[in-house]
Order: structure tokens, then C-alpha cells, then sequence
């Protein structure tokens, strides 16, 4: 095993499935010890049973300010520091710009975007508390960068992420690196969720694979090893950063 992270407590938002649980996996075989969150218990559940080393599960809702509250005040009691702080829970949805009401714009917002700075601002006392310190990593999209037709509500939140990120990062340093992911298309349930059948989506994600340079599409591990690199003391001098991580598909759409 891997112990980079060894000694450091590190938080990762939407483990209970894709990035986020990859993310959890890694950190964890790296030597942290990873302190889960996200809505669903059995989700969290589930991810603990595959790492290697010690974890707790911290159940909320990050759209509400409540459950944020509720779970930095328990980071603080049981922990006293954070060292590693990885924002992947999230929302997708499509549609078009007409068509969008504004309930499900608020609701996109909220749980991409308002309730990631929530909860981040609130843990902030206990990420400046690291000894190595506090580094956050947050996950966004290519979408942030390079919106697309019918993406309106998602794009809005993933580019609302990278300037959050920007503005932390230049707000928090020296005691707290602040640095961004943009996933490109990740093989991830989140795929499955949009109302399309699974074959369906089967067969977009093998034509989208040929559309990119590296002839494959992303997989959760993908993206948990970037999010392993800006976690550590090689990327110590990286913050206020946007990493794609998308197999070379944005250039290939330029």
C-alpha cells in the first residue's frame, strides 16, 4: 500500500458512487483516512467496504445548510483537522433553456455550487488547522469551460465552480490550496440517469470513444488519480488551478 496520505484525514462529498467513490478508494490506498459523505447511508456504506483503511460516514444533504452544519461541527469534535477536502457530489440534468424551470435551475444550483461553498467555507477553520496544509479539490466539468446546447443549468454551476475555485485559491493562501477537475465524459451511474434506456446509452458512450484522441472514454479512476496528484506535496506549488482531464475531446471538438 501506498502511504503518501498517511496521518491525513481526508473528506471526499458524492462517495457513494463515480468519481466520488473512486476518489474515496484511492486517498484511501494512498494512506488517508477518508471520512465519507453524501445523502445516501447505504451508498456510503457500500464504498466503505472497499478501502483498505479506516474511514467514518458522515451522511447529509449538501443542498441544505442544516446537514453542513451538522457534519463540520462533527469533523471538528472527532478530527480537530482536515487535510484533504474533495467536492465531488453533484446533480446532471439536460434541457433546454426555454423549457427549464426555475425550480430545477435553483435545485441545480444548489446542489453543484451553493451548497459545495457552504459546506467548504464551513470546514475552512478545520482545513487551515492542517499541519501539511488544507488542500481542496473541486470537481467540476468541460462543460464549465465549454458549454454545450441543452446544458444550460449544469454548465452555469460547473463554471460557477472553477471561479469559486479561482476566488478561494487566491483568498486562502498560503494555508489552503483551492484547485479544479473538469471531467470530460466519465463512465459513471450518473450516465444512466438521464431517462435514456441502458443500451441506449451503451451505444453513445462506444460512439463518443471514437470521437476522442485517446479513443476511450473516462473511467471514475481516471479522474481520482488527478485528484490524487493535487492532493499531494508534488502539486504543493499548484493552486487556483483548472485541470482537464478529458482525453483530449475538447481539442478535438476545436
Amino acid at each position: 500500500m501506498m502511504t503518501q496520505f498517511g496521518g491525513r484525514v481526508a473528506m471526499v462529498t458524492g462517495a457513494g458512487s463515480g468519481i466520488g467513490r473512486a476518489c474515496a478508494v484511492r486517498l484511501s490506498q494512498e494512506g488517508a483516512t477518508i471520512l465519507l459523505h453524501g445523502r445516501t447511508a447505504s451508498k456510503l456504506t457500500e464504498t466503505s467496504t472497499l478501502l483498505p483503511g479506516p474511514f467514518a460516514t458522515l451522511p447529509g444533504d449538501l443542498s441544505q445548510p442544516r446537514d453542513n452544519e451538522k457534519v463540520a461541527d462533527e469533523v471538528q469534535a472527532h478530527y480537530n483537522h482536515l487535510d484533504i477536502l474533495v467536492n465531488s457530489a453533484g446533480i446532471g440534468d439536460l434541457g433546454a433553456a426555454d423549457r427549464l424551470e426555475w425550480d430545477d435551475f435553483q435545485r441545480m444550483l444548489d446542489n453543484n455550487l451553493v451548497g459545495l461553498f457552504d459546506l467548504t467555507r464551513r470546514l475552512a477553520p478545520v482545513l487551515r488547522a492542517s499541519e501539511h496544509g488544507g488542500s481542496v479539490i473541486n470537481i467540476s466539468s468541460t462543460l464549465g469551460l465549454t458549454p454545450v446546447a441543452k446544458t444550460l443549468a449544469y454548465s452555469a454551476a460547473k463554471a460557477g465552480v472553477i471561479a469559486l475555485t479561482e476566488t478561494l485559491a487566491a483568498e486562502w493562501g498560503p494555508h489552503i490550496r483551492v484547485n479544479c477537475v473538469c471531467p470530460g465524459i466519465v463512465n459513471t451511474p450518473m450516465q444512466y440517469r438521464r431517462g435514456r434506456p441502458k443500451e441506449q446509452v451503451r451505444e453513445w458512450l462506444a460512439a463518443m470513444a471514437a470521437r476522442h484522441p485517446l479513443k476511450r472514454i473516462g473511467g471514475p479512476e481516471d479522474i481520482a488519480a488527478v485528484v490524487a496528484f493535487l492532493a499531494s506535496q508534488e502539486a504543493s506549488w499548484i493552486t487556483g488551478a483548472t485541470l482537464v482531464v478529458d482525453g483530449g475531446l475538447t481539442v478535438a471538438r476545436q
